[in-house]
Protein backbone atom coordinates (compact mmCIF):
# COMPACT_ATOMS: atom_id res chain seq x y z
CA UNK A 1 0.00 0.00 0.00
CA UNK A 2 2.83 2.40 0.87
CA UNK A 3 4.50 1.75 -2.48
CA UNK A 4 1.26 2.37 -4.38
CA UNK A 5 0.56 5.58 -2.44
CA UNK A 6 4.09 6.85 -3.06
CA UNK A 7 3.67 6.28 -6.81
CA UNK A 8 0.31 8.04 -6.78
CA UNK A 9 1.81 11.05 -5.00
CA UNK A 10 4.81 10.98 -7.32
CA UNK A 11 2.44 11.21 -10.30
CA UNK A 12 0.69 14.24 -8.80
CA UNK A 13 4.02 15.86 -7.91
CA UNK A 14 5.23 15.42 -11.48
CA UNK A 15 2.04 16.93 -12.94
CA UNK A 16 1.51 19.84 -10.53
CA UNK A 17 4.30 22.25 -11.67
CA UNK A 18 2.96 24.68 -14.28
CA UNK A 19 4.99 23.50 -17.24
CA UNK A 20 4.23 23.56 -20.98
CA UNK A 21 1.58 20.80 -20.80
CA UNK A 22 -0.43 22.57 -18.11
CA UNK A 23 -0.30 25.87 -19.97
CA UNK A 24 -1.49 24.17 -23.15
CA UNK A 25 -4.35 22.60 -21.16
CA UNK A 26 -5.27 26.09 -19.94
CA UNK A 27 -5.06 27.53 -23.46
CA UNK A 28 -7.26 24.79 -24.92
CA UNK A 29 -9.67 24.88 -22.00
CA UNK A 30 -10.22 28.63 -22.38
CA UNK A 31 -10.73 28.47 -26.13
CA UNK A 32 -12.17 25.03 -26.82
CA UNK A 33 -13.62 23.63 -23.62
CA UNK A 34 -13.04 20.65 -21.36
CA UNK A 35 -12.81 17.89 -23.97
CA UNK A 36 -9.99 19.51 -25.96
CA UNK A 37 -8.17 20.34 -22.72
CA UNK A 38 -8.48 16.72 -21.62
CA UNK A 39 -7.27 15.51 -25.03
CA UNK A 40 -4.07 17.53 -24.48
CA UNK A 41 -3.67 15.70 -21.18
CA UNK A 42 -4.35 12.35 -22.84
CA UNK A 43 -1.70 13.08 -25.45
CA UNK A 44 0.82 13.94 -22.73
CA UNK A 45 -0.04 10.73 -20.87
CA UNK A 46 0.57 8.77 -24.07
CA UNK A 47 4.01 10.37 -24.35
CA UNK A 48 4.69 9.39 -20.73
CA UNK A 49 3.74 5.82 -21.62
CA UNK A 50 6.17 5.87 -24.55
CA UNK A 51 8.97 6.91 -22.19
CA UNK A 52 7.99 4.18 -19.72
CA UNK A 53 8.13 1.59 -22.50
CA UNK A 54 11.54 2.97 -23.49
CA UNK A 55 12.78 2.44 -19.93
CA UNK A 56 11.33 -1.08 -19.89
CA UNK A 57 13.11 -1.90 -23.14
CA UNK A 58 16.39 -0.74 -21.66
CA UNK A 59 17.15 2.05 -24.10
CA UNK A 60 17.83 4.72 -21.46
CA UNK A 61 21.52 4.76 -22.32
CA UNK A 62 20.77 5.12 -26.02
CA UNK A 63 18.40 8.00 -25.30
CA UNK A 64 21.14 9.82 -23.38
CA UNK A 65 23.17 10.36 -26.57
CA UNK A 66 24.03 14.04 -27.00
CA UNK A 67 22.61 14.52 -30.50
CA UNK A 68 19.21 13.22 -29.39
CA UNK A 69 19.14 15.89 -26.67
CA UNK A 70 20.01 18.50 -29.28
CA UNK A 71 17.22 17.39 -31.65
CA UNK A 72 14.62 17.27 -28.86
CA UNK A 73 15.63 20.71 -27.61
CA UNK A 74 15.39 22.33 -31.06
CA UNK A 75 12.08 20.61 -31.83
CA UNK A 76 10.77 21.80 -28.46
CA UNK A 77 11.86 25.38 -29.16
CA UNK A 78 10.22 25.47 -32.59
CA UNK A 79 7.00 23.84 -31.36
CA UNK A 80 6.62 26.19 -28.38
CA UNK A 81 7.28 29.21 -30.58
CA UNK A 82 4.58 27.99 -32.96
CA UNK A 83 2.06 27.54 -30.12
CA UNK A 84 2.98 30.94 -28.74
CA UNK A 85 2.42 32.60 -32.09
CA UNK A 86 -1.02 30.98 -32.46
CA UNK A 87 -2.07 32.00 -28.95
CA UNK A 88 -0.85 35.61 -29.14
CA UNK A 89 -2.28 36.07 -32.63
CA UNK A 90 -5.70 34.76 -31.56
CA UNK A 91 -5.79 37.18 -28.62
CA UNK A 92 -5.68 40.13 -31.07
CA UNK A 93 -8.20 38.74 -33.58
CA UNK A 94 -11.36 40.82 -33.90
CA UNK A 95 -14.48 38.75 -33.24
CA UNK A 96 -17.76 39.09 -31.41
CA UNK A 97 -16.99 35.84 -29.64
CA UNK A 98 -13.31 35.47 -28.69
CA UNK A 99 -13.84 31.88 -27.58
CA UNK A 100 -15.03 30.90 -31.04
CA UNK A 101 -12.18 32.89 -32.59
CA UNK A 102 -9.57 31.11 -30.49
CA UNK A 103 -11.18 27.72 -31.05
CA UNK A 104 -11.33 28.20 -34.80
CA UNK A 105 -7.54 28.12 -35.08
CA UNK A 106 -7.13 24.49 -34.02
CA UNK A 107 -10.63 23.00 -33.66
CA UNK A 108 -9.72 19.33 -33.95
CA UNK A 109 -9.73 17.23 -30.78
CA UNK A 110 -7.05 15.04 -32.36
CA UNK A 111 -5.06 18.20 -32.98
CA UNK A 112 -5.25 18.83 -29.23
CA UNK A 113 -4.17 15.23 -28.54
CA UNK A 114 -1.10 15.44 -30.76
CA UNK A 115 -0.27 18.86 -29.37
CA UNK A 116 -0.15 17.38 -25.85
CA UNK A 117 1.82 14.38 -27.09
CA UNK A 118 4.45 16.47 -28.88
CA UNK A 119 4.82 18.93 -26.01
CA UNK A 120 5.48 16.07 -23.58
CA UNK A 121 7.67 13.92 -25.83
CA UNK A 122 10.06 16.77 -26.72
CA UNK A 123 10.03 18.43 -23.31
CA UNK A 124 13.46 17.97 -21.63
CA UNK A 125 11.75 18.05 -18.22
CA UNK A 126 9.67 15.00 -19.14
CA UNK A 127 12.76 13.42 -20.70
CA UNK A 128 14.80 13.86 -17.51
CA UNK A 129 11.99 12.67 -15.24
CA UNK A 130 11.38 9.37 -17.02
CA UNK A 131 14.91 8.49 -18.09
CA UNK A 132 16.62 10.01 -15.08
CA UNK A 133 14.53 10.30 -11.92
CA UNK A 134 11.99 7.54 -12.47
CA UNK A 135 14.33 5.32 -14.48
CA UNK A 136 16.31 4.29 -11.40
CA UNK A 137 13.14 3.90 -9.32
CA UNK A 138 11.60 1.70 -11.98
CA UNK A 139 14.63 -0.61 -12.09
CA UNK A 140 14.47 -1.00 -8.31
CA UNK A 141 10.71 -1.57 -8.44
CA UNK A 142 11.02 -4.36 -11.03
CA UNK A 143 13.92 -6.06 -9.27
CA UNK A 144 12.31 -6.14 -5.82
CA UNK A 145 8.62 -6.79 -6.54
CA UNK A 146 6.40 -9.15 -8.52
CA UNK A 147 4.86 -8.20 -11.86
CA UNK A 148 1.35 -7.56 -10.49
CA UNK A 149 2.58 -5.02 -7.93
CA UNK A 150 4.76 -3.33 -10.53
CA UNK A 151 1.74 -2.89 -12.82
CA UNK A 152 -0.41 -1.57 -9.97
CA UNK A 153 2.27 0.96 -8.98
CA UNK A 154 2.60 2.15 -12.58
CA UNK A 155 -1.19 2.50 -12.76
CA UNK A 156 -1.14 4.58 -9.55
CA UNK A 157 1.58 6.78 -11.03
CA UNK A 158 -0.43 7.50 -14.17
CA UNK A 159 -3.61 7.88 -12.12
CA UNK A 160 -1.97 10.66 -10.12
CA UNK A 161 -0.93 12.47 -13.30
CA UNK A 162 -4.40 12.02 -14.87
CA UNK A 163 -6.30 13.22 -11.80
CA UNK A 164 -4.29 16.44 -11.61
CA UNK A 165 -4.71 17.11 -15.34
CA UNK A 166 -8.46 16.51 -15.10
CA UNK A 167 -8.51 18.95 -12.18
CA UNK A 168 -6.77 21.63 -14.29
CA UNK A 169 -9.02 21.03 -17.32
CA UNK A 170 -12.20 21.11 -15.19
CA UNK A 171 -11.15 24.26 -13.32
CA UNK A 172 -10.38 26.12 -16.54
CA UNK A 173 -13.60 24.94 -18.20
CA UNK A 174 -15.75 26.12 -15.28
CA UNK A 175 -13.84 29.38 -14.85
CA UNK A 176 -14.18 30.44 -18.47
CA UNK A 177 -17.97 30.76 -18.02
CA UNK A 178 -17.35 33.68 -15.68
CA UNK A 179 -14.81 35.45 -17.88
CA UNK A 180 -15.73 38.40 -20.07
CA UNK A 181 -14.22 38.91 -23.53
CA UNK A 182 -11.34 41.07 -22.36
CA UNK A 183 -10.43 38.57 -19.64
CA UNK A 184 -10.33 35.70 -22.12
CA UNK A 185 -8.09 37.68 -24.45
CA UNK A 186 -5.74 38.64 -21.61
CA UNK A 187 -5.41 35.04 -20.41
CA UNK A 188 -4.83 33.82 -23.97
CA UNK A 189 -2.18 36.51 -24.52
CA UNK A 190 -0.41 35.74 -21.22
CA UNK A 191 -0.45 32.02 -21.97
CA UNK A 192 1.12 32.82 -25.33
CA UNK A 193 3.83 34.86 -23.62
CA UNK A 194 4.59 32.00 -21.23
CA UNK A 195 4.83 29.54 -24.13
CA UNK A 196 7.10 32.08 -25.86
CA UNK A 197 9.28 32.04 -22.75
CA UNK A 198 9.58 28.26 -22.95
CA UNK A 199 10.41 28.54 -26.65
CA UNK A 200 13.15 31.11 -26.06
CA UNK A 201 14.55 29.07 -23.17
CA UNK A 202 14.76 25.94 -25.31
CA UNK A 203 16.17 27.95 -28.23
CA UNK A 204 18.92 29.35 -26.01
CA UNK A 205 19.68 25.86 -24.71
CA UNK A 206 19.76 24.50 -28.26
CA UNK A 207 22.22 27.19 -29.34
CA UNK A 208 24.39 26.59 -26.26
CA UNK A 209 25.00 22.99 -27.41
CA UNK A 210 27.25 24.35 -30.16
CA UNK A 211 29.41 26.54 -27.92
Amino acid sequence: MELMLSHFLLGISFAVPMGPVNFEIVRRGIGQGFLCAWMVSLGALTADLVYLIAINQGISEWMSIRWIHIILTWLGALFFLKLSYSSIKSSFEISNDPILQIASIEPSKWNAFWSGFLIAIINPITFLFWLGVYGSLYVSLVQNNDTNLVLICIFCLFLGIAIWNINVATTVHISRRFLHQKGIRIITFLTGLILLGFGIKFLYKGISFFF
